[in-house]
């Protein structure tokens, strides 16, 4: 039986949140929890978190939307630890910080990962980083 062998249930539900996180990212989450409950350090787990919250994040209007945002900031900051200089942590990251109204903190995190390479993901960051560069508090 699958429930086990917790590395095996991991995997499967590492697995299947990744098939949810764009059409259900409420239920990726849910699953996210349940495998971080198992296994607290699982490889990508709280990047994989992080970007399901930040989906949900989008979809949710008013304070929730913030505290969401914020709550996915927290998974990013421990997938950025373990993956430093990551650029798909740091771009998620940022744009937590930003759906977090946490501006400044979503323009430095832009604009260091524009300083990082020339890839279509640091042009991105780039684009972000000046136009949060010029938009006044």
């Amino acid at each position: 039986r699958l429930s086990d062998h917790p590395a095996l249930k991991a995997a499967a539900i590492f697995n299947q949140s990744q098939l949810w996180i764009r059409s259900e990212p409420e239920r990726a989450v849910k699953k996210l929890d349940e495998l971080l409950s198992l296994l607290p350090d699982y490889k990508g787990a709280r990047w994989l978190r992080g970007e399901a919250k930040l989906g949900l994040a989008r979809l949710t209007k008013g304070p929730e939307r913030a505290e969401l945002a914020r709550s996915a900031v927290a998974d990013l900051e421990r997938a950025k630890a373990k993956n430093p200089g990551e650029a798909g942590v740091l771009f998620l990251l940022a744009t937590g910080h930003e759906l977090a109204q946490e501006r400044d903190q979503a323009r430095g995190v832009f604009c260091e990962l524009a300083e990082l390479g020339t890839g279509r993901i640091h042009i991105g960051a780039k684009k972000k980083c000046a136009s949060l560069s010029l938009k006044l508090p």
